[in-house]
Formats: structure tokens, C-alpha cells, sequence
């Protein structure tokens, strides 16, 4: 269940940067530093929050790396985390995946404003548009059902992995099921974690629009896990 944000940093449908922890750094302060990621979730330590946040940001951070800081992210749920995360988000001279990282993190922990949804869902840039789509609930059901009606909005992925959950009405089932009319034919798993990875498509590589809308939909259908399937 998502929550709103402990302190609203947003303005005209964007999230504006806030500093609670400092200017995040892109250096590698932390590069050949060993971080203990499964102790910090099990203890729930937020004294790691600061240097997590440092160093999800470094350039030279590989994309496994980066899938465990996100995930510990996620399951600290710190508000100190979410005016730096949604900072990078608004960022557009970030790296995209760092971006879609970031975004998936804010929604995972509930860090998300739902007033500004529809505003950045108009006027963002792509990364901004599908963040603000997959945060979306059963409160938006008619913007969400707009862009699963068109099979060829660049959005459509996103749409259909939203109706996942709460949207249960024939009108969105039917929905569902007409989104594997657009496959191969070809049986595929969903879009993995780490998804984020790349900096133009979320589809993954090798893979066509027709065949990632299937395979959105089979995931919804069987209600697999969709929080990165599109992030």
C-alpha cells in the first residue's frame, strides 16, 4: 500500500531537490568498500542511508550493485532518502537507468505524491511519464484505461503492468486479456528486477514491443511480480 510522503517536495508535477542529507555524490567513495546489504535490512539500519544514497549515484557503480542498494533502499523506507531519490528522478541530465532506479524506489516505499500524477504524467519527460503511470491506483482508473486502450501508446507497457492490482472490473480485465492479442505468440517471462538497466528502452534487449506488452499482461494475469517489470 502506498503512503504519501512525510514532507511534499514537489512543484508543477515535478519533485524538487531538498537538501536532508547534503548534495549526493557521484564519486567512488565507496567503491572498494564491502556493504553488509542483508545485515542492514535485517537490522533495518538507517545509519546506512547517507552512504547508500552516496554511492547509488556513482558513475562507476555496476548494475548489480546498484540492484542491492535499491532494494535495501526500499526496504529502509527512509523519509530522510526520498527528497535526494526524488531529486534524481527530476534530474534529466542523470543516467536514465539511474533515474528509473531511483523512481522504482520512490514507489516501492510509497514516497509518492499523488496530486502531481496526472501533471507529470503530462508534462515529464519519458523516465517522468512511466513513473508517474506505474504510481498510479484505482483513483486514476480513466487516464490508466486511456493509454491501455491504445496498444501503440509508448506508455502501454506501463498501463497494463498498473492494472495489476484494485483494477478488477470486466472493463480491465478485458483489458488484460486483449494485450496478449499483441504478442508473438511466443511464451516469455515478464521483465526482470533490474530492469532500469539500459538507457532507452525498457523492454530489454532483443525484445519487441508486441512480445514485452504480452509479456506485461501474462505477469498481470498471474499477478507476478511487476514493481521493476517497467522501472
Amino acid at each position: 500500500m502506498r503512503r504519501e510522503p512525510r514532507s511534499p517536495n514537489q512543484t508543477a508535477g515535478r519533485y524538487r531537490p531538498v537538501g536532508v542529507l547534503g548534495t549526493l555524490s557521484s564519486e567512488a567513495s565507496m567503491s572498494d568498500a564491502r556493504i553488509p546489504y542483508t545485515k542492514i535490512r535485517d537490522a533495518q539500519d538507517r545509519s546506512w542511508t547517507e552512504r547508500l544514497l552516496s554511492r547509488f549515484g556513482a558513475e562507476d557503480l555496476e548494475g548489480d550493485q546498484r540492484d542491492e542498494i535499491a532494494t535495501t533502499l526500499e526496504i529502509l523506507a527512509d523519509p530522510r532518502a526520498e527528497a535526494p531519490l526524488a531529486a534524481i528522478l527530476a534530474d534529466r541530465a542523470r543516467p536514465e537507468m539511474l533515474r528509473r532506479a531511483a523512481a522504482w524506489i520512490l514507489r516501492s516505499s510509497g514516497a509518492v505524491e499523488r496530486g502531481t500524477l496526472p501533471a507529470l504524467l503530462r508534462d515529464g519527460d519519458r523516465v517522468e511519464q512511466s513513473h508517474a503511470l506505474l504510481a498510479m491506483d484505482y483513483g486514476y482508473a480513466e487516464l490508466v484505461a486511456a493509454i491501455a486502450e491504445a496498444p501503440g501508446h509508448p506508455l502501454h507497457c506501463e498501463a497494463i503492468q498498473t492494472m495489476a492490482w484494485d483494477f478488477e472490473s470486466p472493463r480491465f480485465q478485458t483489458l488484460k486479456i486483449a494485450a496478449l492479442a499483441h504478442a508473438d505468440g511466443v511464451p516469455g517471462p515478464a521483465t526482470p528486477p533490474g530492469s532500469w538497466r539500459g538507457s532507452t528502452s525498457e523492454r530489454g534487449p532483443g525484445r519487441s514491443p508486441r512480445r514485452a506488452r504480452a509479456a506485461a499482461a501474462r505477469a498481470v494475469l498471474g499477478r507476478g511480480a511487476l514493481s521493476r517489470a517497467c522501472a
